[in-house]
């Protein structure tokens, strides 16, 4: 026998199933609507529109957003695989209120303290949850942008 035999399967966590399952199946519905005109139901959500680094392919994903002064700040979390894409500066098209952002976005190295404070400071709401121990959960993307023309 060979030692891939020897393994035990690797399972995933069901949290982790039942996430993708719903990322699989919300997602496209989510686009939809960032692209129609009732994308004003979906207030604090973007659609970042990237080149992945590796694939090559266009992509296209929903994303929390919270603006800081000219910038964007995009909100994840970390066992997702997206924001990998932005651990150098990246250009990225964002879809927000139904204006087209082009920009670079880049991950903040920042601490789990620096992050719910970030967070408090942004949108009050997400702070009053912030707690550290989910911002050590988050990772945080900077995006600066500029508007199209």
């Amino acid at each position: 026998m060979t030692a891939t035999r020897d393994r035990a399967p690797r399972r995933r966590p069901r949290r982790a199933v039942t996430d993708a399952a719903l990322t699989r199946l919300a997602n496209p519905v989510v686009r939809r609507l960032l692209r129609s005109p009732l994308h004003r139901l979906l207030g604090g959500v973007a659609l970042l529109e990237y080149t992945g680094r590796r694939s090559g392919r266009a992509l296209a994903v929903p994303v929390s957003v919270l603006r800081d002064d000219d910038d964007l700040i995009l909100i994840s979390r970390r066992r997702r695989r997206w924001w990998r894409n932005f651990r150098r500066p990246w250009p990225v098209t964002l879809t927000l209120r139904g204006g087209r952002f082009d920009g670079r976005a880049v991950v903040v190295d920042a601490s789990p303290q620096e992050v719910a404070g970030l967070l408090a400071r942004l949108s009050p709401r997400a702070g009053k949850r912030g707690s550290d121990a989910r911002a050590a959960d988050r990772v945080v993307i900077r995006v600066e942008v500029e508007r199209n023309g």
